[in-house]
């Protein structure tokens, strides 16, 4: 189509909207846009001159003739021999030991596996958490729906998202919200209550020592979502344990307890063999749908093994902007750029580094980073380099 024909009356209503607004693009590589789409503008332009003498160099608007127009007209949104790198793109880093899963792949896994549950707070049977104590049960549909989010947040890491619940652990964990809640203290030891049975506190004993716990949070999804796999807070961000052992690629089953807002999730199961294969585990994952991190978590990266050191740097693709870590085990650095830790404890898989600028990082969909590191793990030196997308799980 010439020149004449994308200047219909859509277009030029589009064109006269944002001329005003766009700057002058400078791009000289392909980008991921927002929504997903890969494309070069300096390619665009100087393979389409009717197009460029309309748009000029203005990445918005030759951007968005090509989602109006030049999809439908054949036209090609980056050069032919750039088709190997963007390959590479869509495959994910070489150096994460972990599936890679598309945007169009975490999507329709989301969409499949429905959580609404995991929000609200029922039960099959009322847990009595006063003498005479009862540890009552959580609704099975909740237990459900928690256990499906936990899997999306492992298919979404790239590691195996295959848990199931497990009855005894389920116990143990409710026993454990119930003892807590007795004792209106959260603690991974609790005391005996006053009046509770023996075998009642020794499973809550042994599920408050075996679980992630949470105080305060309105159902396990909340828990789960804004808590563990968070781990933002002064207490945990030196070494975001909770999230590690949600994101241990060894565990096969869980179970779920929730007590006078109380909750636990057991956590020490390694049953998965095959989960040993999988290192190098990130969050947020290479493609991170919007809600899923929020601006100030803490990054991770669980190597599998022990580090002696890591340097860590972190650039915004949109913006250019650069954050530089770097130290050593127990080191919990606060500088200029903002927090910085490695540790080394077993809590799923060992060796991690953490770090967090200041200002956290924009998790809006479009929003990219590299991340660059290297160091020493293993007695080895090693480096390793991937790329964060957000996206919007409503464009796929």
């Amino acid at each position: 189509m010439k020149v004449q024909g994308i200047l219909s009356k859509g277009f030029g209503l589009i064109l006269s909207a944002v001329i005003s607004l766009s700057p002058i693009m400078s791009q000289a590589a392909p980008k991921t846009m927002p929504d997903g789409t890969i494309f070069d503008p300096e390619f665009y332009a100087a393979t389409y001159p009717d197009v460029a003498a309309v748009c000029g160099n203005d990445e918005a608007l030759l951007y968005q003739h090509y989602v109006l127009c030049g999809k439908n007209e054949g036209r090609l949104p980056y050069a032919p021999q750039t088709a190997v790198s963007i390959s590479a793109i869509r495959s994910g880093s070489a150096d994460l030991k972990v599936d890679y899963h598309t945007k169009e792949e975490i999507a329709l896994f989301i969409k499949s596996n429905p959580v609404g549950g995991a929000y609200v707070m029922n039960y099959s049977s009322l847990p009595v958490t006063e003498y005479p104590y009862s540890l009552g049960a959580v609704d099975p549909n909740i237990l459900n729906d928690t256990c499906r989010l936990l899997n999306i947040y492992r298919y979404i890491a790239g590691i195996p998202a295959v848990i199931t619940l497990n009855e005894s652990y389920n116990e143990y964990a409710q026993a454990a919200a119930v003892v807590n809640a007795a004792n209106e203290y959260m603690t991974h030891y609790p005391v005996q209550p006053d009046w509770m049975s023996n075998e009642m506190y020794q499973k809550g004993r042994k599920g408050a020592g075996s679980s992630n716990l949470g105080d305060g949070y309105r159902s396990l999804g909340d828990a789960l979502a804004t808590g563990w796999m968070s781990d933002d807070d002064y207490f945990n961000i030196d070494r975001v344990g909770h999230r590690r052992w949600a994101l241990n690629p060894t565990m096969a089953q869980t179970g779920f307890g929730y007590a006078d807002g109380m909750s636990a999730m057991y956590a020490f199961d390694s049953k998965n063999g095959a989960g040993n294969n999988y290192k190098r585990v990130v969050w947020p994952a290479q493609n991170t749908p919007v809600g899923y991190f929020a601006q100030y978590d803490p990054w991770s990266i669980s190597m599998g093994e022990s580090v002696s050191n890591a340097t860590v740097t972190l650039t915004c693709l949109n913006t250019g902007q650069v954050w530089v870590f770097s130290g050593t085990p127990n080191c919990n650095m606060e500088n200029e750029m903002g927090y910085f830790n490695i540790n080394n404890g077993s809590y799923g898989q060992t060796g991690c580094i953490i770090f967090r600028p200041w200002d956290g990082v924009n998790v809006s969909k479009g929003y990219s980073y590299q991340v660059s590191v290297s160091g020493k793990a293993g007695r080895k030196d090693f480096s390793l380099q991937y790329t964060v997308d957000f996206f919007d799980v409503a464009n796929y």
